[in-house]
């Protein structure tokens, strides 16, 4: 039972750690030239990531033959994901990568299953189904209108999301074989090294004079917490639960940053927002209540439904 209550302590701090990317990173994302912006992110997680290394002490060795499956999850979970992301977020509004991300258990279900990466249970589908109805609802009306003064960042956004569903899902084998903080420091840095020529390049041709301090705030923030801390949490959640179970807290973000805009921005809250949100819990609830999988991941096999 502690060990359940850490996942879900864990679980929620993932959440509460994304949910201010949102509100603090499209400062950033406006000022900050895309590449640019994601070689400083990355370069911030990177150094955040040395430091808790060089704390922690832990042993840093990686197989020769996994090195260049780590350059593949780099290349979808980091650099496609973030790249897509804070592209999106220049030509959409805040709202709408709330909700596209929302999507994230759908499409991780999808490919899992796909791939036969994990059993897919029919209460599986119904927690994922009703997670995502419930950010619907929290989200409004509005939001689900089409809108093509915002279809192409949507757009990008969408393939962003893509990019994070099959690198939770294809990342779980080397979790279960590496600790956290390895796995979390290989796919940041080589994200920052695939991307350090254009991002150097971008560099000096930037005027750094002309970004306000609100963007500066979001690009630490994002190093740190959300492509640091963030990415450890998740990777330290995916050792002990399936790729659906753990896609499923992407939900929560939309009601948690709708709490957090209200504390922090004064957006009010209504019974819509309510309701949406009870869903929401209540479809995380039932995906989550399925038991860790992590011994059968350990002896290669999908997991085992209860």
């Amino acid at each position: 039972m502690p060990a359940r209550k850490n996942i879900y302590l864990l679980m929620l701090s993932f959440t509460l750690l994304a949910s201010f990317t949102h509100i603090l990173g499209k400062p950033a994302a406006v000022y900050f030239p895309t590449i640019l912006l994601t070689f400083l992110r990355l370069t911030i997680a990177s150094v955040s990531l040395i430091i808790i290394l060089s704390i922690r002490k832990k042993p840093f060795r990686v197989a020769s033959g996994d090195l260049f499956a780590f350059v593949r999850l780099s290349l979808l979970g980091v650099v496609g994901n973030i790249l897509l992301f804070l592209w999106g977020l220049k030509y959409t509004i805040p709202a709408h990568p709330g909700l596209l991300y929302a999507t994230t258990p759908v499409w991780t279900l999808i490919i899992a299953g796909l791939f036969k990466r994990e059993i897919i249970l029919r209460q599986k589908i119904i927690g994922v189904i009703v997670s995502v109805v419930g950010v619907m609802v929290v989200m409004g009306g509005t939001v689900l209108h089409l809108n093509l003064d915002y279809l192409f960042g949507d757009v990008l956004i969408l393939a962003a999301v893509l990019c994070w569903s099959a690198y939770t899902v294809f990342s779980k084998p080397y979790v279960m074989k590496y600790h956290a903080l390895t796995a979390t420091f290989i796919i940041t840095v080589t994200g920052m090294l695939v991307l350090s020529p254009l991002g150097i390049w971008s560099a000096f041709q930037f005027d750094f004079s002309s970004v306000p301090v609100a963007a500066w705030v979001g690009l630490f923030y994002m190093g740190m917490f959300t492509s640091a801390m963030s990415y450890l949490i998740y990777y330290s959640v995916l050792k002990q639960v399936q790729p659906t179970q753990l896609a499923i807290i992407i939900t929560g973000q939309a009601p948690t940053t709708a709490i957090l805009s209200w504390l922090f921005q004064g957006y009010g809250l209504t019974w819509v927002f309510i309701l949406g949100s009870l869903l929401t819990l209540y479809g995380i609830y039932m995906t989550l209540k399925l038991p860790p999988t992590a011994h059968a991941a350990l002896h290669g096999r999908p997991g085992m439904p209860d």
